[in-house]
């Protein structure tokens, strides 16, 4: 569910998520059905606070996403992929390069199939039939994957998603406070790795996650959790409310950061986007 070879030197070492289909945004008069979720324990209260304080209400209604996803590793910073998504209707527009070729890929979030329906060019030119399945699927986890290091604190209620109250003690490499709440995320049979495990680390002053561990499903039994600080929140303003999102998560081991250097909730874009499979649309 959440595990994908990002480049070279972080094969089995990020992870990823997305635990139930993508919602349309609600209208700005009706509730979202996270909004509606009847907390049965602490754990629970514990995720609709932190949907809560990152926004929930005010991301429900935003229309689209755009956004990139970069590695940085001492001081430089590589972009691997960068993203666009009609919330609304699910056409999600992903561009990636790869041995040389520039990709993009344009899916139907909204379609019944894993990976969804889609259609994938390779330097402009559409590629057709069994050619096409293995880079769909991999648009697909790009898909899963980023969007999950952006969003993880708007998705606690996603159906699938077991929630307890978990113990600091766990990661061994932690910076991250001593005094966080936290917040243990396992996955019944949903999504790609269901075996992943997430400690998040929740501010009590704020209800807004300050980092997370994680333990994945292809790392060995007996390793520590990796650790990730969250930092440099952006905040976006809406008629429902303040979406807080961070755009940096920098390893407690300093070895490497996960950055979103191009980060924004635009009202609107130019549609064809959604049809156009020429590399390097996106600003």
């Amino acid at each position: 569910m959440r595990i994908w070879i990002i480049c070279g030197f972080l094969a089995g070492m990020l992870c990823a998520a997305g635990c139930s289909s993508p919602e349309s945004p609600s209208s700005p008069s009706e509730p979202s059905a996270v909004e509606q979720f009847t907390p049965e324990s602490e754990a629970d209260s514990l995720a609709l606070q932190v949907y809560r304080a990152h926004g929930g209400a005010a991301w429900a209604r935003a229309p689209y996403l755009r956004f990139d996803f970069a590695v940085e590793q001492g001081q430089e910073e590589a972009v691997v992929a960068r993203h666009l998504w009609n919330r609304t209707t699910g056409q999600y527009r992903v561009e990636w390069t790869n041995e040389g070729s520039d990709w993009v890929a344009l899916l139907d979030l909204h379609s019944s199939e894993e990976p969804p329906v889609g259609r994938v060019f390779e330097n402009g030119q559409e590629v057709a039939g069994d050619d096409a399945n293995a880079p769909l699927q991999q648009a697909y986890q790009r898909y899963i994957n980023d969007t999950y290091w952006l969003l993880a604190p708007l998705k606690l209620l996603d159906p699938g998603v077991n929630r307890s109250m978990g113990d600091a003690e766990v990661v061994a490499d932690s910076t991250l406070g001593a005094d966080a709440s936290i917040l243990h995320l396992t996955f019944g049979d949903v999504g790609l790795t269901p075996g992943d495990q997430y400690w998040i680390h929740i501010d009590p002053a704020t209800n807004r996650v300050e980092g997370w561990a994680f333990h994945l499903q292809n790392m060995p039994e007996d390793a520590e959790p990796r650790a990730f600080d969250w930092t440099e929140e952006t905040t976006f303003e809406r008629d429902a409310g303040t979406i807080h999102l961070h755009t940096r998560k920098q390893s407690a081991s300093g070895d490497m950061a996960i950055t979103m250097p191009t980060l924004r909730l635009p009202n609107t874009v130019d549609e064809a986007l959604f049809e156009d499979g020429t590399a390097n649309q996106l600003q």
